[in-house]
C-alpha cells in the first residue's frame, strides 16, 4: 500500500492549534504521528476493535472504546464497512502495543465536531431533539450527537416523570442551557424547548385566563354569587416540598399548586394527596402573563370547612373532641358537633404545650404521651382567629369532665366583652336602618 497523506493538525499535543483549525486545515504530508487527524476506509471488525485501511503499511486499529461514548454491541453500527471516516490517531507505528500498528480514535473526532455544532446550536437557541439514554437520580443522560448531556427533572415535561424508566428511548426536543468542552459539561432543557415551540398557544391561553379571572371577579363584586369560578384540567407532572406543577390539558404550559392549596386538610407534603400522572381539575387564582405564572387550587373547589364550623366554635365554650395527632408542639384535636366529627371539612384544632396543665420541660414528653391517637377528650375554646380560621384550645381551666375549675384569663374577658359590643352596635345599625325605610316610606 503507499502511503496517503494525513492531516497535520494537533489536537492535545499541541494546543496552540485549535482543533477546530484541524477539522478545516486541508494540509496534509505523509507521515502518521501521533495527534493527526488521518482518513481511512473501515475494512473489518474484530473482538476488540476495527481495522482501517489508512494507507500505511498494515491496517490501523481502533479499539471498542474508542469507537463511541457509548457502551455497543455492534461497532457496525458506527462505522459501517466500506464507509470512509476521518480518526484521530491516538498513537503512531513507532508506539509500543498492539503489534506496531497505528491506533486510531473515531469517538474523539466525531466529539471535536459535536461540540462545534452544539455551540453554534447554542449561540443561536437552536432547538433540537435528543434521545433519553438513561434514567439517573435528579434527570435523565440523553445522546445528542454523539456526547452525553443532562437534563435536570425540573427542565423535563415527560408522562410519567422524570423517573419513569420507560422513557430511555424517547426522542424529545431540547435547548441548550450550558454547555463547556474542556468540562464535558452539557446540561440541556426540555421546559424551554416546548415553551418556545407553543410560545403562541402559552400567550393565547394566558390572556384567556386572564380575560376569564376579570369576568369573574367583576361578577362577584357586583354581587353574583353564582358565577362559576375559573377552571383547567390538567395533569400532574412533577411533586416538589412545596407544591405540585400540573401540565394543562392540551397544551404544554404548566401551573403551580400551591402546598397551601392542596387540601383545607392539613398536608405536611403533596405527595400525601398527589401523585405524578394524577389528572385533576383545578381553580386558576391568578395569571401573571409577563412572567408565564398560572396559581391553581384545588381546595377553592371545595366547601371551606370554616363556613360549617364557623356558627359552632365561641371562645369560652367547652368542646368534645377527638385526638387526631400528637406533635412535640402540642396536640391536634378534631372538634365534635353533636357527638360526630365532621370529616368532610378536615378541620382541627390545636391543644398547645403551654394551654396543657401541670406540663413543664422536664415532664413534657410523659405528658405528651397520655395522649393517644382516637382518644376523647374535653377542651375549653381558648382562642378564636376568624381571619387564620384558626382554633386554639386548652385543658388548663376545666377538669376531665369539663367543669369549669379556675377562673378565665383576662385576654379571654376582654375579647367577650369586645365582642359583645360589636354585636350590640350592629343591631343598632340595623335597627335604625330600618327606621330611617319606615319614615321614608
Amino acid at each position: 500500500m503507499s502511503k496517503q497523506k494525513a492531516k497535520t493538525s494537533i489536537i492535545e499535543e499541541k494546543p496552540q492549534t485549535p482543533f477546530s483549525d484541524l477539522l478545516q486545515s486541508g494540509e496534509y504530508d505523509y507521515y502518521f504521528e501521533r495527534g493527526q487527524i488521518v482518513s481511512g476506509v473501515v475494512v473489518a471488525y474484530q473482538k476488540d476493535g476495527v481495522l482501517i485501511d489508512v494507507g500505511a503499511k498494515s491496517e490501523a486499529f481502533v479499539p471498542s472504546k474508542e469507537v463511541s461514548d457509548y457502551a455497543i454491541s455492534d461497532p457496525s453500527e458506527v462505522l459501517p464497512s466500506g464507509e470512509e471516516f476521518e480518526f484521530y490517531i491516538l498513537r503512531d507505528e513507532a508506539g509500543s502495543g498492539f503489534d506496531g500498528r497505528i491506533v486510531l480514535s473515531f469517538k474523539r473526532v466525531s466529539q471535536a465536531r459535536s461540540w462545534s455544532s452544539l455551540e453554534s446550536k447554542r449561540n443561536t437557541d437552536e432547538i433540537f431533539e435528543a434521545r433519553i439514554q438513561e434514567v439517573v437520580k435528579g434527570g435523565v443522560v440523553v445522546e445528542i450527537d454523539g456526547l452525553r448531556g443532562f437534563i435536570p427533572a425540573s427542565h423535563l415535561r415527560v408522562k410519567g416523570g422524570s423517573n419513569n424508566p420507560q422513557l430511555v428511548g424517547e426522542n424529545i426536543p431540547c435547548t441548550i442551557l450550558e454547555i463547556d468542552k474542556q468540562q464535558s459539561k452539557l446540561i440541556l432543557s426540555q421546559k424551554i424547548a416546548i415553551s418556545k415551540l407553543y410560545s403562541e398557544e402559552r400567550e393565547k391561553l394566558l390572556q384567556q385566563l386572564v380575560s376569564a379571572l376579570k369576568q369573574h371577579e367583576e361578577a362577584l363584586e357586583n354581587g353574583d354569587t353564582d358565577s362559576v369560578a375559573v377552571t383547567v384540567k390538567g395533569e400532574v407532572v412533577r411533586i416538589t416540598d412545596f407544591g405540585a406543577f400540573v401540565k394543562i390539558e392540551d397544551t404544554e404550559i404548566d401551573g403551580l399548586l400551591p402546598l397551601s392549596e392542596i387540601s383545607w386538610k392539613r398536608v405536611s407534603h403533596p405527595s400525601e394527596a398527589l401523585k405524578i400522572g394524577d389528572q385533576i381539575i383545578a381553580q386558576v387564582l391568578n395569571v401573571v402573563p409577563e412572567q408565564c405564572r398560572i396559581s391553581l387550587s384545588l381546595k377553592r373547589l371545595e366547601k371551606d370547612p370554616w363556613e360549617l364550623i364557623q356558627g359552632r366554635v365561641k371562645e369560652g365554650n367547652v368542646i368534645d373532641g377527638v385526638v387526631n395527632k400528637v406533635a412535640n408542639f402540642g396536640v391536634f384535636v378534631k372538634m365534635l358537633f353533636n357527638d360526630e366529627i365532621l370529616d368532610e371539612c378536615g378541620f382541627e384544632a390545636l391543644l398547645p404545650l403551654d394551654e396543657i396543665p401541670n406540663l413543664n420541660e422536664e415532664n413534657s414528653l410523659e405528658v405528651l404521651e397520655a395522649f393517644q391517637t382516637g382518644q376523647r377528650i374535653k377542651a375549653l375554646i381558648r382562642k378564636v382567629k376568624t381571619d387564620e380560621r384558626r382554633v386554639t384550645l386548652s385543658t388548663k381551666y376545666i377538669d376531665k369532665d369539663g367543669n369549669l375549675i379556675a377562673p378565665l384569663p383576662d385576654d379571654m374577658i376582654e375579647r367577650e366583652k369586645a365582642a359583645i359590643e360589636k354585636a350590640e352596635k350592629k343591631a343598632a345599625e340595623e335597627a335604625n336602618a330600618e327606621n330611617n325605610e319606615e319614615k321614608t316610606s
